[in-house]
């Protein structure tokens, strides 16, 4: 789920916030254990043409996890590729990191 908004600046340029949280399965089809990805971005975009634009934005990611399985032995997440913070309350386990995104819409 997740919400935001789009700022127009000009008929060609735009600025995009949004806050999205996903939950997320690793290695199984489907999973009930917590294991959140939160995210905040902030991206702009140009209007190239009638039908391209480009994008690019940074993001702060957090990670929410109770990385046990059933018998509470630990279990690698493979979510944050690299972490600024961590902290483990617990069995559940935050992580921050910050992220970039770019592309083209066609």
């Amino acid at each position: 789920f997740g919400v935001g908004t789009i700022i127009s600046f000009s008929p060609r340029s735009k600025m995009a916030i949004e806050g999205i949280s996903y939950h997320i399965n690793e290695d199984e089809w489907f999973t009930d254990r917590l294991n959140l990805l939160n995210k905040l971005q902030v991206s702009t975009s140009w209007k190239a043409t009638e039908k391209v634009s480009m994008f690019a934005g940074a993001s702060w990611n957090v990670v929410v996890a109770d990385n046990r399985d059933k018998e509470g032995h630990p279990v690698e997440s493979s979510i944050a590729p690299w972490t600024t913070w961590e902290k483990t309350s617990g069995s559940t386990d935050v992580s921050m990191y910050p992220g970039v995104s770019a592309g083209f819409r066609f």
